[in-house]
């Protein structure tokens, strides 16, 4: 359940072909609009989902500097991992993919795979094990 690093990268709007690159490109903070494009793909009219990732007071200095710091880009990248491996689990429907992202689950003790996706990678994990899980039974 790994998607291909040359769509995270067009997600991200970054030029990178690899993991390697996509990784110096956080390192070196993505472009705030990286940030605008995710929280659109998952809360669509929801501008506010974007402050779960950068307050906003935070978020109006980043728009003026252009880029995030690398803490907030790993978190708007590995959002974008999980929004493409929704994607793929449900078919492309972007529908699903978003319900499935903002909605908490049970098996993630009531909280939205999106909150811990945010929160760390392990939260990443926990929703790759989740839907692995899924597509098993």
């Amino acid at each position: 359940m790994t998607p291909d690093p040359k769509e995270v990268a067009e997600l991200l709007d970054i030029q990178a072909d690899s993991w390697l690159g996509i990784a110096e490109a956080v390192e070196a903070g993505l472009p705030v609009i990286a940030l605008d494009a995710i929280s659109w793909m998952i809360a669509r009219n929801d501008w506010a989902f974007s402050y779960k990732i950068v307050s906003r007071g935070t978020l109006r200095r980043r728009r003026k500097a252009g880029r995030l710091s690398p803490v907030e880009s790993d978190k708007v990248a590995r959002l974008v991992r999980a929004y493409l491996i929704a994607l793929d689990f449900f078919s492309g429907s972007e529908h699903a993919a978003r319900m499935h992202l903002l909605n908490p689950k049970t098996r993630l003790a009531d909280r939205s795979p999106a909150d811990l996706v945010i929160a760390s990678d392990a939260g990443l994990v926990a929703l790759i094990e989740v839907l692995e899980s899924s597509r098993r039974s």
